[in-house]
This record gives structure tokens, C-alpha cells and sequence, in this order.
């Protein structure tokens, strides 16, 4: 066994590991934390975005992120008596970050696009007998 080879390998192993951890989007909190910079910070957006208070918003559905630069649905997020979908785009902009965008870890920022606005109806009640077409009163 060629232990040299291994030694070369091991810097190369332990750097995507690294980065693998850094840009990883994980299992995120579905309310408030003040402490998970990415939920926290779709979830400002989304307060603002539905005239929600933060308290009454929470995570409904997430996606995993595969990729550093790309941007891609993200967050399903509810609230209000309505459904909110997110883009989320993250790059490397430096410090402080722009305008807009919220640090997620040193100089990795990401921002919050919102794609889709339903207002979720509440259940459809089924009409009167004596209103039912074709045969009712």
C-alpha cells in the first residue's frame, strides 16, 4: 500500500469536507431562532412579504441545496392564512455583506427572491342538499 498516496489525498479529503460543511444547507429551524441565519433570514422576508407578524410565519417545506452558485426553490413558507415560495441565491460577496443580502457564514451571503403568493382557502363546504344541481330543491 502506497501511504503517500494516501497522505497526498488526505489535505485534498479534508478540503471538501470543509467546504462540503460550509455551503451545506442542513436541516433548518421552522420558526424564529435569532439563531439559523438562513431560516431566520426567509423568514424576515417572509413577514415582511405577507404583512405577517414573525411570530405567526413558520417553515412549511425546504429543499436541499446541491450547488455554492446557484440559485434555487428553497422555503415554502406559511403564514397569515397564506403559502409563500422562495428563491434562495447565495454567493461569496465579501464584508460587510450588500444591501439586501444576510451573511450566512463569514463572506457567504445569501438573499431571498419571493416566486409564488397563494392565499390558502379554507375548506370548501359541501352545498345545501336542497341547492344541489340536477335534482335538489
Amino acid at each position: 500500500m502506497d501511504y503517500r498516496r494516501i497522505f497526498e489525498l488526505v489535505p485534498v479529503m479534508v478540503s471538501a469536507w470543509f467546504v462540503a460543511g460550509c455551503f451545506s444547507s442542513g436541516r433548518t429551524d421552522p420558526t424564529f431562532t435569532g439563531q439559523s441565519p438562513r431560516s431566520d433570514a426567509v423568514l424576515r422576508a417572509a413577514a415582511a412579504d405577507l404583512g405577517c407578524p414573525l411570530t405567526s410565519v413558520h417553515i412549511e417545506a425546504e429543499t436541499n441545496r446541491k450547488y455554492v452558485n446557484e440559485s434555487a426553490f428553497r422555503f415554502v413558507i406559511e403564514g397569515c392564512g397564506e403559502r409563500a415560495g422562495y428563491v434562495e441565491t447565495c454567493e461569496l460577496v465579501g464584508e460587510p455583506a450588500p444591501r439586501g443580502w444576510i451573511s450566512v457564514d463569514g463572506s457567504l451571503a445569501c438573499r431571498y427572491l419571493l416566486v409564488s403568493r397563494v392565499r390558502l382557502a379554507p375548506a370548501a363546504q359541501p352545498p345545501a342538499p336542497g341547492l344541489l344541481p340536477g335534482g335538489g330543491l
